[in-house]
């Protein structure tokens, strides 16, 4: 007996070591794992000990009251309140009208997450290859001049408003890329610079990139989407200065791209017009959320600007 006693005992010790033995390894390969980022595993979520109790619990209910539960029968008084319409028109000599059956409401589809690896890294690569991905570092106090407070009301109404697309209409050499850059920076967001200049009369595929340049700021979010005078990707005539830039090729792409931003998306696109004159006004104004003016430099934010600089 004492031997089976003792053979047993140290059964269960091997077992115990062998047991804990797997478990260190199984957390060293998890650990292991995880400094990959293409291989993380991510956060194992544990089921609480409380929703079985929930579950058990809401069985008895159903359970116990499925019986009484008297659920509105909307359909039928509905068919019902048809029928006694059509017989109203019959009696009166009347022809019942045709009812429109109402459309199926569009089910929004549901957005791709972004996978992290190489494929992405890959796709990303030309986008910073030409050099226009930037970080700015100005802030809306860097911007001299008084604030707009009748905007104080709208932030009353909807604190929590997000634009997808934001215009800058304002006369030339205005600050509006500054402002741009000073939004970028208070999001600590990447700039990605899609100016007809720098992008599409540089690259011959401007369609794949600018394809591209949206996967890159999902996938590097915050980031700000930058355009210089996007007029002249909806200009009614091209100047003959302007035809190497091929702007005109982002027209229905652009629209198309903005449109896919999701709310949750950390994205924005901004883009400032100097003549809106020259552009086709609904397709250019249709893709913005929000157009807002900047006026030229009054007396006031330009005394301010010489005096804090002359006085440094």
């Amino acid at each position: 007996m004492k031997e089976e006693r003792a053979k047993l005992k140290a059964e269960q010790k091997m077992k115990a070591k062998a047991a804990k033995e797997e478990k260190r390894k199984q957390e060293e390969a998890l650990m292991k794992a995880r400094s990959n980022p293409f291989s993380d595993p991510g956060y194992k979520i544990e089921e609480s000990a409380a929703v079985q109790l929930i579950h058990e619990a809401l069985k008895g209910y159903r359970a116990a009251w499925s019986l009484f539960d008297e659920m509105p029968k909307e359909r039928l008084d509905l068919k019902l309140l048809i029928q006694k319409h059509q017989a109203d028109f019959k009696s009166m000599g009347m022809k019942f009208p045709k009812m429109t059956p109402r459309r199926k409401p569009k089910v929004p589809p549901v957005p791709k997450p972004v996978i992290y690896d190489k494929k992405l890294m890959k796709n990303t690569a030309p986008v910073f290859d030409m050099n226009i991905v930037t970080k700015p570092t100005t802030k809306l106090s860097d911007v001299y001049g008084d604030l707009n407070y009748a905007a104080y009301a709208y932030n009353i109404k909807d604190p929590n408003a997000t634009r997808k697309s934001v215009m800058l209409l304002g006369p030339d050499k205005n600050g509006k890329q500054f402002l741009a850059d000073a939004v970028a920076g208070e999001l600590n967001a990447i700039k990605i610079d899609i100016t007809p200049e720098v992008f599409t009369a540089v690259t011959s595929k401007p369609l794949k990139v600018l394809n591209q340049v949206f996967i890159t700021a999902r996938a590097f979010q915050p980031a700000v989407i930058f355009m210089k005078n996007i007029e002249r990707v909806f200009a009614i005539k091209v100047p003959p200065e302007d035809k190497h830039l091929q702007a005109q090729t982002l027209k229905a792409a652009l629209s198309k791209q903005i449109k896919q931003i999701s709310p949750d998306d950390k994205v924005i696109f901004i883009a400032t017009c100097t003549n809106p004159w020259m552009a086709k006004a609904k397709p250019m104004v249709n893709i913005f959320e929000e157009i807002l003016i900047v006026p030229r430099t009054d007396y006031g934010s330009l005394q301010q600007f010489l005096y804090t600089k002359l006085m440094k």
